[in-house]
């Protein structure tokens, strides 16, 4: 037979499995910062539905976050958190909806799209060594409305 096999089909989907988190290793050389935005990054993802999301709505939530928290997390001005956004934007992490949409636009609007799965963001920050436990939790929690 020159049919698919099950043993084909089983390597097929370890190698997607492998493709899937080939991002684990990027998530771990990130800042708490940086992991901080991308959680944020989630959660709007996740209560927004399929819709895009800006910098201005990642720092809202990560600012409510931040007043949130108990300890271990610093809340940083602006600037930093804008130069945190723009590295993940530059791994690829956050990538721009369109580019003729938004090269006339303000940064802090230009719609954009999460590449991370979810669940990738979760492992990341759960494996993370020394991650603050605040960043734990909130991963998995419900987006702060």
């Amino acid at each position: 037979e020159n049919g698919l096999t099950y043993d084909m089909l089983k390597a097929g989907l370890s190698v997607c499995h492998y493709v899937g988190d080939s991002k684990l290793p990027l998530l771990h050389g990130l800042s708490v910062l940086e992991l901080s935005l991308l959680v944020a990054s989630k959660h709007i993802s996740e209560l927004y539905k399929d819709e895009p999301i800006n910098f201005e709505m990642i720092f809202e939530e990560y600012s409510k976050f931040t007043s949130h928290c108990t300890h271990n997390i610093e809340h940083y001005n602006k600037p930093v958190i804008m130069k945190a956004f723009e590295k993940l934007v530059s791994i690829e992490f956050l990538c721009p909806i369109s580019e003729s949409l938004s090269s006339n636009m303000m940064k802090e609007y230009q719609p954009m799209r999460l590449m991370v799965d979810g669940s990738q963001i979760i492992t990341g920050v759960k494996s993370y060594s020394s991650c603050p436990t605040d960043l734990y939790y909130w991963v998995t929690r419900e987006p702060i409305t």
